[in-house]
């Protein structure tokens, strides 16, 4: 029997969007140097510029599944390609990412993800909104303090904006706060 082909990533696709679209989630973590293994692809955007990532990712057999409150989701028709989930942002949110976002390179493909601190407020405010998600993100929030950057003030902000009372103590707990 044959090899399967690998699965990609839609990484070339994403790149087209440009500055309008920023890569997050479990790759963002692989661009910034975590062992992470990861099942979708997760990238964010203005609502309104939703239409960009559709049509970039159509070409690569990918339909538009369902949409959540800030999420739409698109599917791989052959499903030998990851979900992406398309975190839609009002305008001032994606600015204010984007305004301090880094380059990362992903499979040779040069992309932007928010920094470091800023990955951290949106695991945060992720699992603030869904507690069951802690093993999960809780690893990259001590990945991503662990090997950047911030000051107390900032941390201090993030966690009183984004951060559950639960992972507040983890935090103080961790030595972050």
């Amino acid at each position: 029997m044959p090899a399967e082909p690998p699965v990609e990533a839609p990484f070339e696709a994403f790149a087209k969007c440009g500055d309008r679209l920023l890569l997050i989630g479990g790759n963002a973590m692989i661009g910034y140097g975590s062992e992470r293994l990861t099942q979708d692809c997760d990238c964010a955007m203005v609502a309104e510029d939703e239409r960009l990532v559709a049509a970039v990712l159509e070409p690569l057999g990918y339909l538009f599944k369902e949409r959540f409150s800030s999420f739409a989701r698109y599917a791989h028709l052959g499903g030998r390609r990851p979900v992406v989930d398309v975190m839609l942002l009002n305008a001032s949110t994606f600015e204010k990412l984007h305004a301090q976002s880094r380059e990362i390179d992903m499979d040779g493909v040069t992309l932007r993800a928010p920094k470091p601190l800023h990955l951290v407020a949106l695991k945060l405010h992720a699992l603030k909104q869904n507690p069951s998600r802690l093993g999960k993100d809780w690893e990259d929030i001590r990945y991503l303090l662990s090997h950047y950057e911030w000051t107390a003030e900032e941390l201090t902000e993030v966690a009183e904006r984004y951060a559950s009372a639960e992972s507040r103590v983890l935090l103080r707990q961790a030595g972050f706060l």
